[in-house]
């Protein structure tokens, strides 16, 4: 948050900041698009970091300037792109245009965001749900008003992509306000006809999941944004419980997820073996049936746990409040909340240290830990294509 904040004092959050103008002449308007982006570019983040550390935002209001819908399609028209470092296949993107719709996204994740920081302390009453059913209408209403080239049928751009991972997370955001705080209403949920969290959130998680592999069928490991750590993760977790050999599906975004992560640790080795620690923890927690976790997998954890895998600086540094939200099995006679966990990412961590393992009695293919040396910046990949 210091960084929004010192945009703030820099005057980013003006219609006309002499930080950006310095009193030059924009004719062509460079500077203002320029501007425009910065300054949503930070609001953006801000939201972000605001949802995971629970940080109170810097900007108490979106940025006064913003692509219009027109202008937006001016700045895109002509322009293609193709993944990095290939020249081919050649697509529109249409970047401005989803920064335009971007933008107002942006401004539901800030709304609630705010909302969230109310709680645990204060009491979830009708009202509260009330504006959460709102707020899920914002979000619908959003994604019903986004032009034929930001829809998927149409455009599949890794950042498209992600534009509508970002809806989906939201939407499951929103509800786990409400899932972690439906005790303060004795586990009922007011009126779950017009907004039902639990089934709502468990829609948005398949739709991610979905996504993840839609992204490695498009774009293989490519082009990888860096949410996309994110969303790995959530989607990941949400897998775990998923898993099921009527739905292999669910064990290939799994597969996607954790090899995508690791991948992706050869940049972000700390966060990514944060994320491969938390769904190899939620692995080991439903305990599925072997034949449903793919070989892959195993042989990521089994590479990933050859080494001291935390360090004390590792662990003090998760200082986020990450919170990881998993489904338990549950009877029909519990309550709906009796069917969901919630933990920092910190605290299951050190449940996963601590936990006693056998290893004696465990099978060769088994997800079990092992803590010797092991150093996240190396190059070294499992071998991945053994079956």
């Amino acid at each position: 948050m210091h960084g929004a904040q010192l945009c703030l004092n820099l005057g980013l959050q003006n219609e006309s900041p002499s930080y950006f103008y310095g009193g030059a002449p924009d004719e062509y308007g460079h500077l203002a698009r320029s501007h425009k982006l910065v300054a949503w570019a930070v609001y953006d983040v801000q939201g972000l970091a605001s949802q995971v550390y629970r940080k109170v935002p810097a900007w108490k209001e979106p940025p006064p300037v913003k692509f219009s819908p027109i202008e937006a399609a001016g700045l895109d028209a002509g322009v293609e792109w193709s993944p990095y470092p290939f020249a081919t296949p050649i697509s529109q993107p249409f970047f401005f245009t989803a920064a335009c719709f971007r933008s107002d996204l942006v401004t539901i994740v800030h709304q609630i965001a705010k909302f969230a920081l109310q709680f645990p302390d204060a009491v979830m009453n009708n009202d509260d749900w009330e504006y959460g059913r709102q707020l899920h209408q914002k979000l619908l209403q959003w994604k019903a008003t986004l032009p034929p080239v930001l829809l998927l049928e149409h455009n599949t751009t890794p950042h498209v992509i992600c534009l509508h991972e970002y809806y989906y997370a939201t939407i499951a955001s929103l509800c786990q306000i409400f899932c972690a705080n439906l005790g303060s209403t004795d586990d009922q949920i007011p009126n779950p006809k017009d907004f039902d969290p639990y089934i709502i959130m468990s829609q948005a998680l398949d739709d991610m999941g979905s996504l993840i592999l839609l992204f490695k069928r498009c774009h293989g490991w490519k082009s990888l944004p860096v949410v996309m750590l994110h969303y790995f993760c959530v989607a990941g977790v949400h897998s775990v419980s998923k898993l099921n050999a009527h739905e292999p599906k669910w064990s290939y975004i799994l597969e996607d997820c954790v090899v995508g992560l690791w991948y992706m640790s050869l940049g972000w080795g700390r966060l990514c073996t944060a994320f491969l620690r938390t769904i190899e923890l939620v692995l080991k927690q439903n305990n599925p049936d072997p034949s449903l976790v793919p070989s892959r997998v195993v042989e990521i954890f089994r590479k990933l746990n050859e080494g001291a895998l935390w360090t004390v600086t590792d662990i003090s540094s998760l200082a986020a409040d990450y919170v990881v939200y998993t489904t338990t099995q549950s009877d029909s006679s519990s309550s709906p909340s009796s069917a969901y966990r919630y933990q920092g990412l910190q605290d299951l961590i050190n449940d996963m240290d601590n936990l006693s393992i056998n290893l004696s009695s465990e099978s060769p293919g088994s997800l079990s830990s092992v803590k010797e040396p092991y150093d996240s910046r190396s190059s070294e990949d499992p071998d991945i294509r053994k079956t």
